[in-house]
């Protein structure tokens, strides 16, 4: 009888990773960690904290096919501590980042755990105000960024999947040209067939 019930179990759980990501499929996440994700940093020099989300809606448009766009916003403050503030000559700066993107991943296979490919792009574009010897300057930036990389999804059930994914992305501008590695978390939620 254990075996009849395991059985059944492995197939709800196969049943429910392929309805996650069956044509005609819409679903949104939310994604931790690109760009630096979290961080509070405090030492005798400056405290600084930085934090960046995502949010996104994708479309299946083939099974196990999935295209999406979605935001990615970032924050980022640090503040010079006395006597630091006076040789750098900085006091504080802030950052604001608004990123549109376009995506699209592919995932293998029919379990509960299913390893994805993914590519991305899109524009990003950042307000920066910095405070030097009591002066305020404010400033603004943008360049392009496009990238790609690998992940895994578990699906805890048929609405609900948490994924892990290491893409590499470059970010380009006509002052700027340099890439980074990413460690993101997220998590998904299947909204069903539109």
């Amino acid at each position: 009888m254990k075996t009849f019930y395991l059985a059944i179990a492995m197939l709800v759980s196969t049943v429910a990773a392929t309805a996650q990501t069956e044509q005609g499929t819409v679903n949104i996440n939310g994604l931790f960690g690109s760009n630096s994700g979290g961080q509070l940093l405090s030492n005798d020099a400056f405290n600084n904290f930085k934090l960046n989300v995502g949010a996104n809606v994708g479309y299946f448009v083939k099974s196990n096919w999935e295209i999406g766009a979605g935001i990615q916003t970032g924050f980022n403050t640090l503040k010079q501590k006395a006597p630091f503030n006076d040789l750098f000559n900085l006091d504080k700066s802030r950052s604001i980042i608004f990123a549109p993107q376009l995506y699209s991943k592919y995932y293998f296979g029919t379990k509960q755990l299913k390893p994805f490919a993914v590519i991305s792009t899109g524009y990003n574009w950042q307000l920066d105000r910095s405070t030097y010897n009591g002066t305020i300057t404010n400033g603004t930036s943008s360049y392009f960024n496009y990238g790609g990389g690998a992940g895994l999804v578990w699906f805890l059930s048929k609405k609900v999947g948490l994924f892990t994914q290491l893409t590499y992305n470059r970010l380009y501008s006509d002052v700027m040209d340099q890439g980074a590695l990413n460690l993101n978390f997220g998590v998904q939620i299947n909204l069903g067939k539109k």
